[in-house]
């Protein structure tokens, strides 16, 4: 899935100043209760979606130490609403950060005498975890809360951090969640995420997690952001086309032809994330391959259609020059239609009867707001300004890799 997030009470930090040229920043300060004013000892500070954090001190205070780049910090404390600060490249802020109560203690959130908890939970970790997470585990999961409402819609709270034990990539994951709900078919959920190395048992189990690690990281959304930022798309295996979303088929078609080999695009994802407190829900479309199509090629009982279009997207059409190093500046209008053609998925993924026949990873890609940065490591500094759909938004939490991970042929 995946992965931007709504803020919370946050701190918007807009001074791009002096940070040319350097490889690392120092992000510093002090984490204080906002009403109190007294400090929060122990507090977990880490750059969301990263390997990066610690804890401040008895003082409440923090030094992290990382290399420059668009970050989101994330600090979380028991009985307190997590804070997301945006980090643009900026040079060694140093941070005031006060945090607000959650308004909850733990013991309110904590599971009751609730006969359904179990029933619930086990619907939740298959949501929030996806097919492919019965090598996840959630250590702590008294934390977690639900309520199931007669319109059928399951919700989740967690009174503190969730820790999980991902043995399929060999990482404890601590994840802060601030939403998730499940309701017709329909999963949203919402949080921030931290990841440390689990230390293997013996070289076998780490050989194992680094080859999970690399089949999971090329194709990703993670891989193809850093091919872009490095103008590397076709080198990487990654093939651009321009998609755009239209409720009516064109009149004609004549920019529109029969795609070759196995190019095709799944239904899209029953998936979605929320986006600044909105569920965003795209439309269930399904693309027109050639002339012949009509309105009644559509998927389901939805109107509306993705026409894809031949050929190519140069660079100039996603990414722009941008005045600050180490940056460009990510814009497109319409949607991308992204193959990676290096490998194969096997996988009925998409759960609609379409069988296993090996076909290329398909993912779309579509700008919520007219532009963001997007550093020389694919990082965005608004990951809310583009949502993922098909192949990269059916991945869940069991699915993340952190974003600094780096396979070992690039670091060669």
């Amino acid at each position: 899935m995946h992965r931007g997030f709504p803020f919370g009470l946050f701190l918007l930090l807009t001074a791009f100043t002096s940070f040319a040229q350097q490889t690392e920043i120092k992000i510093s300060g002090v984490v204080i209760d906002a009403q109190s004013k007294i400090s929060l000892p122990g507090a977990s500070v880490y750059l969301d979606q990263t390997t990066k954090g610690t804890t401040t001190n008895e003082k409440g205070e923090f030094v992290l130490k990382v290399p420059s780049g668009n970050y989101n910090l994330i600090v979380s404390y028991v009985g307190y609403k997590p804070l997301s600060i945006p980090m643009n490249a900026l040079s060694n802020p140093v941070l005031h950060l006060e945090l607000e109560p959650s308004g909850k203690s733990l013991d309110e959130v904590n599971i009751t005498a609730d006969s359904n908890w179990q029933e619930y939970f086990m619907l939740f970790r298959m949501f929030f975890f996806g097919r492919t997470g019965t090598q996840s585990t959630i250590v702590n999961p008294k934390v977690l809360s639900f309520n199931y409402s007669k319109s059928y819609v399951l919700t989740a709270q967690a009174g503190s951090t969730l820790i999980i034990e991902n043995q399929l990539f060999g990482y404890k994951v601590f994840y802060d969640l601030t939403f998730f709900s499940h309701v017709a078919g329909r999963t949203s959920y919402t949080g921030y995420t931290h990841f440390e190395e689990i230390v293997p048992k013996d070289m076998k189990e780490q050989e194992r997690w680094m080859a999970n690690r690399e089949n999971a990281y090329y194709g990703s959304s993670a891989h193809f952001m850093r091919a872009l930022a490095n103008r590397q798309l076709k080198e990487e295996g990654f093939l651009v086309k321009i998609l755009e979303k239209t409720k009516t088929p064109p009149a004609s078609h004549p920019v529109l032809k029969r795609w070759q080999g196995d190019e095709h695009k799944a239904p899209d994802t029953i998936v979605t994330m929320r986006w600044n407190g909105m569920d965003y829900s795209p439309q269930d479309t399904i693309v027109l391959t050639n002339a012949e199509k009509s309105k009644a090629d559509k998927w389901g009982s939805k109107a509306g259609f993705n026409v894809l279009y031949p050929g190519e997207v140069p660079y100039k059409y996603i990414v722009q020059r941008s005045p600050f190093e180490g940056n460009s500046t990510l814009s497109f209008p319409r949607s991308l239609f992204i193959t990676y053609k290096k490998k194969k998925s096997q996988t009925d993924f998409w759960g609609y009867g379409a069988g296993y026949r090996p076909s290329f990873p398909t993912s779309i890609i579509t700008m919520l707001k007219t532009q963001t940065l997007i550093d020389n490591n694919g990082n965005l500094s608004d990951p809310n300004a583009i949502i993922n759909e098909g192949y990269w938004a059916a991945f869940r939490v069991a699915n993340q890799l952190p974003v600094d991970f780096v396979p070992v042929k690039a670091m060669k």
